[in-house]
């Protein structure tokens, strides 16, 4: 599927510039021509892996960017029409994130992603992120969510790996002053 990224009309001859083909009447004895630019859609695709493996504990996911929706993912395998081990959305080329709210007891242990690239058209990239940090590649202590831009055709996948019993420790840096007497 592909999706309209751009749009314009050009009056010819001695045309007036170029105007927006949503809605115009054609002068008599002109011609117009409008080209209109399609983007090939792409996927964004979220897998769910717990340790231990097959744990049946839901974890939410907050997304942004236009149409890509919050979903609920599992480790384990549940019938059909409940909660999915993996979220695979069909969007237009753009920027989106992906965020785990990681349930108490767990402890968001990686994240990995891959970009199968469409070329020539495919531009896709994707940044790790969490607070504080800065955004990489690689997973790192207090990474929680993925930023992205789709390019057209492309897909990413990440993975989002989940420990047990884990602890999520969250490092600040501190300074401690005390006098010392002579």
């Amino acid at each position: 599927d592909f999706v309209l990224d751009s749009a314009s009309c050009v009056v010819t001859p001695n045309g007036n510039g170029s105007f927006s083909p949503s809605n115009f009447t054609v002068p008599s004895g002109k011609t117009v021509t409008c080209t209109f630019i399609n983007k090939k859609k792409g996927h964004i695709i979220i897998d769910k892996e717990t340790d231990p493996r097959g744990n049946t504990t839901p974890f939410d996911f907050r997304t942004t960017g236009s149409g890509y929706a919050d979903f609920q993912l599992t480790d384990f395998v549940q019938p059909a029409n409940t909660v999915n081990m993996l979220n695979d959305q069909y969007l237009a080329p753009g920027n989106y994130s992906v965020r785990e709210l990681v349930p108490n007891t767990w402890a968001l242990s990686n994240i990995s992603c891959q970009i199968t690239d469409n070329a020539p058209l495919g531009d896709s990239s994707f940044l790790i992120r969490g607070d504080p940090g800065t955004p990489d590649s690689d997973f790192d202590l207090n990474d929680d969510r993925v930023s992205f831009e789709l390019g057209p055709g492309d897909t990413i996948s990440c993975k989002f790996t989940n420990k047990l019993g884990g602890l999520r420790m969250t490092l600040h840096n501190m300074t401690t002053s005390r006098s010392l007497d002579p």
